[in-house]
Parts: structure tokens; sequence; C-alpha cells
């Protein structure tokens, strides 16, 4: 096995271990949701939250980079690129809480809130909009990675063109839908936010 070969294949012990890592953490998750299942649902929440937010931070340097014409960063953008692809899990976690446990959320049994803010934590546009931001969010992403592949593949300039524009209204898209998310699902955890 060259060293090359090596970067890119992890030993089978180590990924014996990883493995192992991640049963013991569901093992650890299950038996959380039992004893304190609160808890555990924030929890989920919180670093599904982180999950999210270290893709998106992939996905905007990936956009960055792309919107101000970088040529040095290809090398590094898989990396970034790689970050971005977390999304789907994160995404996942989030839901999961929305879905599954949205008692996390304590304005969910109060009656007496303002109006707008009684709209806006409706549960089902609060989860709709959930869905919105994953899904404009995922759309994005995919259009990024799948150019940039596509690109390697067969050297054509016009894939770094699209991904310029779709970079641009990615960036755009995001600064409004994660200011929103951010308050939805992190913000709205204190029953007095304003």
């Amino acid at each position: 096995m060259t060293l090359r070969e090596a970067e890119f294949h992890p030993s089978e012990k180590l990924t014996t271990r990883f493995r192992q890592f991640a049963v013991a953490g569901l093992i650890a998750t299950a038996v959380g949701a039992v004893f304190a299942g609160e808890r555990t649902w924030l929890m989920l929440l919180l670093f599904s939250f982180l999950l999210l937010g270290m893709s998106l931070a992939g996905a905007v340097f990936v956009a960055l980079h792309y919107v101000i014409g970088a040529a040095w960063s290809t090398a590094v953008r898989r990396v970034a690129e790689a970050m971005a692809l977390l999304l789907p899990l994160g995404g996942l976690g989030v839901l999961a809480v929305l879905f599954f446990h949205p008692e996390v959320y304590p304005w969910l049994h109060e009656h007496d809130l303002p109006a707008f803010k009684q709209a806006w934590l409706a549960l089902g546009f609060f989860r709709t909009r959930a869905i919105f931001y994953l899904l404009a969010w995922t759309f994005f992403i995919w259009m990024l990675v799948l150019g940039s592949r596509r690109q390697d593949e067969d050297g054509d300039i016009a894939h770094t063109r699209r991904n310029t524009r779709f970079a641009t209204a990615f960036l755009i898209v995001f600064g409004v839908t994660f200011w929103l998310a951010s308050y939805d699902w992190l913000m709205s955890l204190e029953p007095d936010w304003a």
C-alpha cells in the first residue's frame, strides 16, 4: 500500500473503533431517552444544530470562494464540500425533535402569547419553515458540490460559472434563512424571547 492509498483508506482497526464509538453513542442516547428524555431531546436538538452549523460553514466557505473567484482554493475546497455534506444528518436530528418531541419548546402549551408570536410559532408553520430551510440549503449545497465534481470530470469552465450563480443565490438565501432558523430552533427555547 502506498502512502497516497493509506491517506484515503483508514485501517480496518480504526474503522472498527469508530463504529464501536458510534454504537456506544447510540446506546447512551437510548439510555438517556429512557431515563432523561427531555434532556436527551434537547441535546439532540443542540447537537443537530451544531452539525448544521458546521455544514453551513463549509457551504458558505465554498460559496464565498466561487463568488470572489478564488482559483487557489480548489484543493482546500474539497474539505469544505465534505463538511457541507453533513447537512442531511443535522437536518434529520432537528426534524426528529420537531416531529417526535416538540415538547422541548415551552411555548407549545402557552396560550397567552402575543398574536404575531402565536401565529409564527404555530406548530404546523414552525415545522413547514424548518422543512423549507433544510430543503433550500440541501438544494444549494447539492448543486454546488455536483457542479464541482462535474468540473473535476470534464474540466469545463461552464460549471464554475454556473456554481458562481448558485453560490451568489445561496449566500442571500443563507443570510435570511439561517437567521430565522436560529431564532426558530434556539431562541424560542426561551419562553419570553423577543
